[in-house]
């Protein structure tokens, strides 16, 4: 059989592994295209049978493709889960499971005497999410609403990643989409502006990602001209370090900068802000009248005839 699809049933010789290294929840995958999880985004919903609430945190086993495993079940919307309801729910396992945005999974109890619900994976998630959070809510329900549409998953998924450049490699794993898919949608979207692509295409960026990053560099910069306001112009590297972006995004997000006008290139080489000119403090501006005046071209004459008089120079 040259090609196994969904739903089949398919043997596989795997050379050089050792069946000793190949336990239950395995999931095979081109390189690159598949990685583990502890943290996973979901919808639960609690079975009307269910003896009673399900509270935050409460210990449970989840069956997910052929892995079982042991965790944590996090309510994000705030509220026990009460039977026949669902709810936006954290995953918190004890060891990773390779999953997808759109895959089943079942919830028991902790022994695994009872069933208690089942849901559908959202998102895999990289850092644990607290309760009741409005724009963590509202973040998970767009994932959800794009399930089913790969481009708009793609697309959301590249949006919530906001200022940290989504490798495509990283995109595939979080998506699930495969490598010619994931390719074929951030190119369109790319070439329809949607997204932003770094690195020679290698990572990408929503466009309010980064319209936010040269936002940034204009609040940074002033800020350090806030800091030293004698300064003519902010010198490239201090601006970088004071943004703390990403290398390629900020390169880009200066380059879209320059070109609206934002920020502009100094005279000697650095950063400036449009129209902002160096003002003088009344008490500075005193002292370098007089210092203008210390160092007026008749002055520096009689100077020198002062040095000079007496026959020679002393």
């Amino acid at each position: 059989m040259a090609r196994a699809r969904a739903g089949h049933s398919t043997a596989l010789n795997l050379a050089e592994v050792d069946y000793k290294q190949v336990h239950r929840g395995m999931v095979v995958g081109e390189p690159g295209s598949l990685a583990g999880s502890t943290l996973l985004g979901a919808r639960l919903a609690l079975l009307p049978s269910a003896r009673g609430p399900l509270a935050h945190m409460a210990a449970v086993r989840v069956h997910l493709g052929t892995a079982e495993v042991l965790g944590r079940l996090a309510l994000l919307e705030g509220t026990p889960l009460v039977p026949g309801a669902q709810a936006l729910v954290q995953l918190r396992l004890g060891e990773p499971v390779v999953a997808a945005p759109g895959d089943r999974f079942i919830v028991r109890d902790a022994s695994a005497s009872r069933t208690l619900g089942g849901g559908t994976v959202i998102a895999l998630l990289e850092r644990r999410l607290k309760p009741g959070r409005v724009r963590v809510l509202q973040g998970l329900a767009k994932l959800e609403r794009a399930l089913g549409e790969p481009r708009a998953l793609l697309a959301e998924t590249v949006r919530q990643s906001e200022l940290v450049p989504l490798a495509l490699e990283r995109l595939r794993q979080r998506t699930g989409l495969g490598r010619v898919l994931t390719e074929r949608l951030a190119g369109e979207l790319t070439a329809a502006g949607e997204l932003v692509a770094l690195r020679h295409g290698a990572a990408l960026v929503h466009r309010e990602a980064l319209a936010a990053a040269s936002r940034r560099l204009v609040e940074r910069l002033g800020e350090l001209f806030g800091e030293r306001p004698l300064l003519p112009e902010i010198e490239l590297r201090e601006l970088r370090a004071a943004a703390g972006l990403d290398e390629a995004l900020f390169e880009r997000a200066l380059e879209a900068a320059l070109q609206a006008g934002t920020i502009e290139r100094g005279t000697a080489g650095g950063l400036a802000l449009p129209g902002r000119q160096v003002a003088l403090e009344p008490r500075q501006q005193a002292l370098a009248e007089r210092l203008a005046r210390a160092v007026s071209p008749g002055r520096r004459a009689a100077a020198r005839q002062r040095g000079t008089g007496g026959g020679g120079a002393r």
